[in-house]
């Protein structure tokens, strides 16, 4: 057993105390045969299922338990046709958040894929005068959209489909693009 030496200063002398340390307890061993195990129940089952498949019981396991259309929340037409689309804001798993742009279908060639134009304009200070901007989107293309070439539509920023897919496209607008003079030349062939 180890010895602790305490020190007292009383006046001018110099006390050394002698304290034996007090023993470990000793603790008793357990049983190492296992515990009861009870009969599983029908909530222990359905976690565990959850567990394996990779459910949880946070929102994205919320959104994969909802069937049928649901409202996204922003004043958008919900379509009439269902689809079967995964990263479909209304018939699937995928939420939409951020930037809300308008713009024309420029191409609808990929599959559940299109481009997108949107024309802005710029103020130039220097000039005291405005210039027309252009940006091309990629953007998803829901099957029960199916926005289709010089369609005018609303789409939303979510996250990020692909490398170059981050938008997917909520409604198709009732206005018409106006016709360039490609699009003419095109249906005059």
């Amino acid at each position: 057993m180890a010895e602790q030496a305490d020190e007292k200063e009383t006046g001018k002398e110099k006390k050394v105390v002698k304290k034996k340390a007090t023993p470990k307890k000793a603790v008793p061993k357990t049983s190492t045969a296992p515990a009861p195990v009870a009969a599983p129940t029908a909530v222990s089952i359905s976690a565990a299922a959850s567990v394996m498949t990779g459910g949880g019981s946070g929102k994205a396991a919320a959104r994969k338990a909802r069937k049928g259309t649901h409202d996204i929340g922003l004043g958008v037409k919900i379509p009439d046709h269902e689809c079967k689309d995964h990263d479909c804001p209304f018939h699937g798993a995928i939420s939409v958040r951020g930037q809300i742009l308008n713009g024309t279908v420029v191409s609808d060639r990929m599959t559940n894929t299109a481009v997108v134009k949107v024309e802005r304009n710029h103020f130039v200070i220097k000039f005291q005068r405005y210039e027309k901007r252009t940006s091309k989107f990629s953007v998803h293309n829901p099957p029960c959209i199916s926005a289709k070439r010089g369609d005018r539509v609303t789409f939303i920023e979510c996250r990020p489909l692909s490398k170059t897919v981050s938008f997917i496209i909520v409604e198709k607008r009732e206005d018409k693009a106006t016709s360039s003079p490609d699009d003419k030349a095109k249906e005059n062939k």
